[in-house]
């Protein structure tokens, strides 16, 4: 009996009927870039994890590149990740001129093994995006208490764990006080406080419009999920529309 490495029919079929009535509908309205769709996605999607907003992007690569603008990131900077993820949790480091660093996982989960991001760090590290797989997420508890030692910003990255709870809460779960920040193929921001919420979520709606895309003189339009209160986005925001100015 052959198996198939990857076989998706049975819950696409599930929601086969649904999902081209939506499609069809969005295609009959000429409704292909944002627009009511993409906000009503926003809303629900927000609302289903317990977040106050989030900002829909056009891959999983975008919102990692934006997190990493708010955070921040910059050349002689070092990004802690884990090796066992693919390759655009590193893209969004180099496309702000940071430099990856792998730390290893842990046999029994393949997640981010704390102990290992703490031996990593040097005078250099600047932050640790942590990604969560198969539905399990990473020991945030440790991983939160070691960024509180160091002020590093953390970027979590949801993508395979959207709806998973951590000690009986979504991730970010145990972003409470460290600069932090998470995606879910989307990037979900947040810090200390939530003053400057409504502020830098416009600016990273803006930088979805008018990021450049690495090696290129075009801007692009990352569509991505952000909900954030870093107060590093204006800047951000800025300097994206510096770039694409030029």
């Amino acid at each position: 009996m052959k198996v198939p490495f990857l076989d998706l029919s049975l819950q696409h079929r599930a929601l086969r009927t649904e999902a081209l009535a939506a499609l069809t509908a969005t295609y009959d309205a000429n409704r292909f870039c944002l627009g009511k769709d993409v906000e009503d996605f926003e809303k629900a999607f927000a609302a289903t994890l317990g977040h106050p907003r989030a900002l829909a992007m056009n891959s999983g690569t975008s919102p990692l590149h934006v997190a990493c603008m708010i955070a921040g990131f910059a050349p002689g900077d070092e990004v802690i990740t884990t090796p066992f993820t693919f390759i655009s949790t590193v893209w969004g480091v180099c496309y702000v001129g940071a430099t990856p660093v792998f730390a290893d996982i842990e046999a029994g989960t393949f997640n981010l093994d704390p102990a290992k991001l703490a031996a990593a760090i040097t005078s250099r590290t600047k932050g640790v995006i942590v990604v969560h797989l198969f539905g399990q997420p990473a020991r945030m508890d440790e991983i939160m208490a070691v960024a509180r030692r160091h002020n590093l910003f953390v970027i979590e990255d949801c993508a395979q764990a959207v709806g998973a709870r951590y000690l009986g809460a979504r991730p970010p779960s145990a972003s409470r006080s460290a600069r932090s920040a998470t995606r879910a193929r989307s990037a979900f921001i947040r810090r200390k406080t939530l003053a400057a919420a409504a502020r830098a979520a416009q600016s990273c709606r803006g930088a979805r419009r008018f990021t450049r895309a690495p090696g290129t003189s075009a801007c692009m339009a990352p569509t991505a999920a952000i909900t954030t209160t870093s107060s590093a986005a204006t800047s951000a925001w800025t300097a994206s529309k510096a770039r694409c100015s030029t």
